[in-house]
């Protein structure tokens, strides 16, 4: 799923606007397969609106926490 926050949030809206880079982390095998599709589009939007943006792609289970610590 991909999911943008929207609402009365201040604080997460200006956490966002500093970020320069951001790291996307996507399950290939969820979704019926699906999700590593959805994931490269919403990379290519993000990118077309100037984010800098790295698709990370887990292997195994837990990877995805793995992935992002280090991407931290």
């Amino acid at each position: 799923k991909i999911a943008f926050m929207y609402g009365n949030n201040n604080h997460a809206e200006k956490e966002f606007a500093k970020r320069k880079h951001w790291a996307l982390i996507t399950n290939p095998a969820a979704a019926q397969g699906r999700n590593l599709g959805i994931a490269a589009v919403a990379v290519e939007f993000l990118r077309e609106q100037g984010i800098a943006v790295e698709l990370l792609v887990t292997t195994e289970r837990g990877h995805a926490f793995e992935l992002a610590q280090k991407a931290i």
